[in-house]
């Protein structure tokens, strides 16, 4: 049994069927969550999404902590997080539980309320808000745990697949991130930071704003209230309790005002970026694990396991096939001296211990 399966083997031939389906569902999950947001769907459906992502960020987090610990017993700690996928389990758990959907439960579930609005609370979302945009396209690493899971003929193949993967992966995670920071980050803010700057400026400078009449055509301000009394709003209380989550919206201290900006068009912006991040890695993945993966296997990875196998059982005498359009390859010019050289060798050394004995 070589390195590579033994840790696979880690945590038991029963639980790595159950890994796999839960990559597969974290990978559906995370484009669905990104739809969601990105398409204003039901606030039920969002809840249910983040739960969801919750739950699998934990599931994660425990085969991280497990894998290190078997791993760590059999003294190979180092060799599983450095050469086995460790750091992929790592990055797509752990950060994402902590940075990522456990603080979204939180602000949701356990923040507190501001009357019948819902309050940031002490948490300071927004705070970290670049933080957690950056570490939620971590979980778009879990395409390569896929890798490290399934049954494979040659573990080349797969090791280097997963390296360029994660090269390419690395490139557009990369891209992400630098975008999210282009002009100070004001890329994908939201459109109520330019009211916000207006509505800054109007306050401090009239003594008795009239908000309606300045916020007539302008949807990104829900509510503005004053000592707690809400003074202006955009929509019904219902409509907001019923569509908003914590992080639809971000609110602001200005003056003697406390004011409800929307956020969806930042949430929804960023989704979209994510969306289209993800379906280039998918692609990518696609693309190596199928066309390249089987160009790779059937002109280079089969023809060294034909040759390795001459080498080491005695009667196995069987030559390479030579594709004549690629012949040029250094693969199959290895293949032709080994086919010309080696296999007449083998046949003349087998002959002479036949007649000695």
């Amino acid at each position: 049994m070589n390195e590579s399966t033994r840790e696979n083997s880690y945590l038991g031939k029963f639980i790595e069927p159950f890994i796999i389906f839960v990559i597969i569902i974290a990978i559906l999950q995370t484009f669905f969550e990104e739809y969601a947001t990105f398409s204003y769907m039901d606030k039920q459906i969002r809840l249910y999404s983040l739960i969801a992502g919750f739950a699998i960020d934990v599931i994660f987090s425990i085969e991280f902590f497990a894998r290190l610990f078997v791993s760590a017993k059999k003294r190979a700690a180092v060799t599983y997080f450095m050469r086995e996928g460790g750091f992929v389990d790592f990055l797509s758990s752990l950060p994402l539980l902590i940075l990522n959907s456990g603080p979204l439960i939180y602000i949701t579930f356990f923040s507190g309320k501001a009357g019948v609005i819902s309050s940031i609370g002490a948490f300071s979302f927004f705070k970290i808000v670049k933080v957690v945009r950056i570490v939620r396209t971590f979980r778009f690493l879990r395409t390569l745990k896929i890798f490290n899971k399934i049954k494979r003929r040659y573990i080349i193949t797969s090791r280097y697949i997963s390296s360029i993967a994660g090269i390419a992966i690395a490139v557009v995670l990369l891209s992400v991130i630098g975008f999210s920071f282009i002009n100070g980050g004001r890329v994908i803010k939201s459109q109520s930071y330019a009211t916000e700057k207006i509505l800054r400026s109007y306050i401090n400078n009239v003594e008795n704003p009239d908000f309606n009449k300045l916020l007539k055509n302008d949807s990104s301000v829900l509510f503005i209230k004053n000592n707690k009394k809400i003074i202006y709003q955009k929509i019904s209380l219902t409509e907001f309790n019923n569509s908003y989550l914590n992080d639809d919206y971000y609110k602001r201290r200005i003056g003697d005002y406390t004011v409800y900006f929307n956020n969806r068009d930042a949430k929804s912006l960023a989704s979209y970026i994510n969306m289209l991040a993800f379906t280039i890695i998918l692609g990518f993945i696609i693309l190596l694990s199928l066309p390249y993966r089987f160009m790779f296997n059937k002109h280079i990875v089969s023809i060294i396991a034909t040759m390795l196998k001459g080498f080491k059982k005695t009667s196995y005498m069987t030559p390479v096939r030579i594709d004549e359009k690629r012949k040029d390859l250094e693969s199959y010019q290895l293949a032709v001296q080994y086919n010309k050289k080696w296999l007449p060798l083998k046949r003349r050394i087998l002959e002479l211990r036949e007649r000695k004995q």
